[in-house]
């Protein structure tokens, strides 16, 4: 299924658009990586977790998380949801945002929700500082 038909058109195209990579999505994917560093730690060890992140660039997320969650899914099946949640829940803390609203919906869609929604938040308070 393609990430439009699954309702994700805007996620993709501002993500990958011509304009670049700015500073707060660079600081997007160093907090993903490393969420997903503690998370993968924590369930499955530092070897196994060191064997899986050899494979994910950190200046490549989000835009690779379609990939390392069908990787997750091939290697661990169903239970890959569990580790899925791990991820969520520790970005959500770390972003401080309602782990809550993300809980039960797709792993893809929340990771670009919540970059949206951190990258907006930022941007608006950079915004603010500016001004005073």
């Amino acid at each position: 299924m393609s990430m439009e038909g699954a309702g994700f058109p805007r996620f993709t195209k501002n993500f990958r658009s011509s304009r670049g990579r700015d500073k707060y999505e660079r600081e997007f994917s160093r907090i993903l990586y490393d969420c997903l560093r503690d998370a993968l730690n924590e369930i499955l060890g530092e070897t196994t977790s060191a064997a899986i992140l050899h494979h994910i660039d950190e200046k490549q997320l989000p835009a690779e998380i379609e990939s390392l969650t069908e990787t997750l899914e091939r290697i661990f099946g169903s239970g890959s949801c569990i580790i899925e949640q791990f991820i969520l829940e520790r970005l959500c803390s770390r972003l401080e945002l309602d782990f809550e609203k993300f809980k039960n919906r797709e792993f893809t869609y929340c990771i670009m929700e919540a970059r949206d929604k951190w990258i907006a938040y930022k941007r608006m308070a950079d915004s603010k500082k500016r001004k005073h």
